[in-house]
């Protein structure tokens, strides 16, 4: 490298997310245009609703209980079982599939959807049968508790 030549520091962009939150969906989509126009690097992480609001759940109104008792485990788990088997890098392109799918196309956090978000980003199907395990859930609640701290 010559003297003159100047080497670019990505800053990096910690962006924990829950593929339901829609507040979360919108402000990953602005951090990507960001992207665009910055030096950052966006290092993605799982967070979950389900767990956010654990302890507080009989506070909570009942529709917004029934979604995190029936619907907020199953995309997270999900998530966090690719980024186990596949690494870190496909939670991106994993959360912007099951984003577009949940929240632009309106198809909601269905079984189809997660296995459509899987297969658009080139993942193993049976990866949706996490959907149902709790095989992961430590090392989801371990991210979820690094955003948290």
């Amino acid at each position: 490298m010559s003297e003159n030549a100047t080497t670019s520091v990505k800053t990096p962009v910690d962006f924990w997310f829950d593929p339901l939150c829609p507040w979360a969906w919108m402000t990953s989509r602005w951090v990507l245009e960001v992207e665009k126009v910055r030096d950052i690097e966006i290092r993605w992480h799982i967070m979950s609703l389900a767990v956010l609001n654990e302890d507080r759940v009989d506070e909570l109104p009942e529709e917004y209980r029934d979604m995190l008792a029936t619907k907020a485990w199953k995309p997270v788990r999900v998530a966090t079982a690719a980024w186990q088997k596949h690494g870190a890098d496909v939670l991106g392109p994993l959360y912007t599939a099951l984003g577009t799918r949940f929240h632009n196309n309106g198809e909601g956090p269905t079984r189809e959807a997660v296995a459509g978000a899987l297969k658009d980003v080139g993942l193993p199907a049976e990866l949706v049968e996490y959907a149902d395990k709790a095989t992961y859930d430590t090392e989801l609640r371990a991210s979820h508790q690094e955003g948290i701290d």
